[in-house]
């Protein structure tokens, strides 16, 4: 892996092994960041696990609320945190109506997002919230990222990396 993570990170192979992982760090509500290559199936394993975390805790299809934020941070630009979008984007501040009670908010592209997106990500991972506004109490934080360098990647401050979590996911059959 080109970037540099402290400690040896744990290799999953197996999707139910990445499920559980996922769900532990959502109950311990710790920051997890998920490496792997493009199209293996995180962001569908992530998605799951919110799902039956949801499921489990009174969530229907008529709530109609999420219980999954899915952020594709390469999308974001950084006027966008400034004029407010990211408050209708993820669970914060005063968006109890908005969100479901607990979910995962799930960072996509942590490596390929622009220096003042990551900033931001950054502080959510640090203090749970942004500026005075404060990630939903039933919430936790997944990040993916690639475990490769190149291809519009970018090295990542330890000073962020050290605040989360770390697995490797490497299926023998992506989305097996």
């Amino acid at each position: 892996m080109a970037h540099d993570v402290a400690g040896s990170i744990p290799r999953i192979t197996k999707p139910s092994q990445l499920a559980r992982v996922v769900e532990m760090h959502w109950l311990e509500k710790s920051p997890l960041c998920i490496w792997g290559h493009d199209a293996i199936g995180k962001s569908q394993i992530v998605q799951q696990v919110a799902r039956k975390i949801a499921l489990k805790h009174g969530w229907t299809e008529e709530d109609g609320r999420p219980f999954l934020a899915d952020v594709r941070l390469t999308a974001l630009d950084p006027a966008d945190i400034q004029v407010g979008y990211i408050k209708d984007v993820i669970p914060i501040g005063d968006c109890e109506r908005s969100f479901f009670d607990c979910g995962i908010l799930f960072f996509d592209e942590l490596d390929r997002a622009m220096q003042q997106v990551v900033d931001v990500v950054f502080q959510l991972t640090d203090r749970r919230g942004v500026g005075r506004r404060q990630m939903l109490p039933g919430w936790s934080i997944v990040i993916a990222a690639n475990s490769t360098f190149g291809c519009g990647t970018s090295a990542l401050s330890p000073i962020l990396l050290v605040r989360m979590s770390h697995c490797i996911y490497a299926p023998a059959h992506p989305l097996d």
